[in-house]
């Protein structure tokens, strides 16, 4: 069955999904405390990942809800989240983050800090192909500031802090630099 024809969700400690050519609904996913962000990954056989707010942790399954796992755990208040080309993505509306996993090697780490209270969070086809990523050094220097920056202005302040988050990124997926 096809990914396209199946919708996910969360709701009230679980994951469900429906087939829309039956449209039969069925648990996919039951025993979570608060699920909110949800997203697909369609490579490989598929896999599920979530936030769980109140459980303080990002998980993953695969599509048929087996082989449950914990992505991130001992996170404050995870809530929105979306899939990069090697990096989980998710917000913290407690700690004021964005925070980030590559999948290859579970390495978490702060991507933005200073927010208040983050909830959703999404990405651009175009920035994710690049791999385009925001630093929480202007950020940090933002706060200082009176005034909000501009995207222009946060990227320009960004970019050596940009091209050292991309040398470590190549690091940490074993890439050459």
């Amino acid at each position: 069955m096809r990914a396209a024809r199946r919708v996910f969700w969360t709701s009230w400690g679980r994951i469900q999904k429906c087939d829309l050519s039956t449209g039969r609904v069925e648990d996919v996913v039951r025993g979570l405390v608060d699920p909110t962000g949800l997203v697909f990954d369609e490579r490989e056989d598929g896999r599920l990942f979530w936030t769980d707010a109140k459980a303080g942790k990002v998980q993953c399954a695969a599509l048929d809800g087996t082989r449950v796992c914990d992505v991130a755990t001992g996170l404050d208040e995870p809530f929105g989240l979306v899939l990069g080309p090697t990096h989980l993505f998710w917000t913290d509306r407690r700690r004021g983050a964005i925070q980030s996993c590559c999948l290859r090697t579970g390495a978490v780490r702060d991507v933005i800090t200073g927010l208040c209270a983050p909830e959703g969070i999404g990405n651009a086809h175009s920035v994710v192909r690049s791999r385009l990523r925001v630093a929480a050094n202007p950020v940090r220097a933002a706060e200082s500031s009176t005034r909000p920056l501009s995207v222009q202005e946060l990227m320009k302040r960004s970019a050596s802090t940009l091209r050292e988050m991309q040398q470590q990124e190549r690091q940490e997926a074993g890439v050459g630099i």
